[in-house]
């Protein structure tokens, strides 16, 4: 007695051309459209010899860029750091 296997039926949805164009748009949009800390890292990488006059500081709610000459103070604890800024700005980062 032979066995029989059935083939496997594939469904397929239609695609949907206004969704796919709509996705290709974003992900253009989204290639094209660099983060703040992305560009101060091109800068620093496309010029080695130059210091950054700036750096982003990652929180928890958003990205700050800073000037380095901003910075007035630091303190750390742990996995912790405030950041001082002229102007009394503090800006928390934490490295969890």
């Amino acid at each position: 007695m032979r066995s029989v296997i059935p083939h496997p039926i594939i469904y397929s949805n239609p695609i949907d051309a206004e969704l796919v164009q709509k996705t290709v748009e974003k992900v253009k949009h989204k290639k094209y459209c660099m983060s703040p800390s992305i560009k101060i890292l091109k800068e620093t990488i496309n010029n080695p010899s130059q210091l950054p006059s700036r750096i982003s500081l990652n929180t928890l709610e958003k990205i700050h860029i800073v000037t380095i000459a901003d910075i007035v103070r630091c303190e750390s604890d742990g996995n912790n750091t405030w950041f001082m800024l002229h102007g009394g700005e503090k800006v928390f980062v934490t490295n969890v």
